[in-house]
């Protein structure tokens, strides 16, 4: 799944468990996993089991993982 939102791609790699951010020429510009949100200190645990979709509203990315049966809402810092 790969969607569009301020100028970036946000596409699901399901078999990763990870949301990789590229800008609008493909570049990669961050890879959001378990260890993104642990270095970060959002998170102490891994929260991702079962990533296989996102979406966006004006304040929140969603994050659908299956393998918690949860939606995760993030603010676009990620938190």
């Amino acid at each position: 799944m790969i969607r569009f939102k301020n100028n970036n791609y946000y596409a699901v790699d399901a078999g990763n468990n990870e949301i990789i951010v590229m800008d609008k020429d493909y570049n990669v510009i961050n890879i959001i996993n378990n260890n993104f949100l642990k270095k970060k200190n959002y998170h102490s645990k891994n929260l991702f089991k079962t990533i296989t979709a996102v979406a966006f509203s004006d304040k929140f990315i969603f994050v659908s993982d299956v393998g918690n049966n949860s939606i995760f809402a993030f603010d676009y810092d990620w938190k």
